[in-house]
C-alpha cells in the first residue's frame, strides 16, 4: 500500500485521512504563528478581566422593549388598562 500514491483507488479512506491530517497541522502552524507574535498587535489581546468588564457594561442589561416605542405609543399602552 506505500507503494500506491495517494491518487490511487481503492483508498479513498487514506486519501482523505491524509487531507485531514495536513489541514490539522495547517492548523496547529497558524495557531503557533498566532502566538509567537504575541501581544505585538495592540487592541488584539483580551484577558478575562477584559470579559469581565464588557458582561457588566451597560450592554448586557437588560432594557424593556417598550423604551424603544414612540412616545406615544408607551402613552396609549398605559390608558388601556384593566
Amino acid at each position: 500500500p506505500e507503494s500506491l500514491g495517494p491518487g490511487t483507488p481503492g483508498f479513498p479512506e487514506q486519501e482523505e485521512d491524509e487531507l485531514r491530517t495536513l489541514g490539522v497541522e495547517r492548523f496547529e502552524e497558524i495557531l503557533q504563528e498566532a502566538g509567537s507574535r504575541g501581544g505585538e498587535e495592540p487592541g488584539r489581546s483580551y484577558g478575562e478581566e477584559d470579559f469581565e468588564y464588557h458582561r457588566q457594561s451597560s450592554h448586557h442589561i437588560h432594557h424593556p422593549l417598550s423604551t424603544h416605542l414612540p412616545p406615544d405609543a408607551r402613552r396609549r399602552k398605559t390608558l388601556q388598562g384593566p
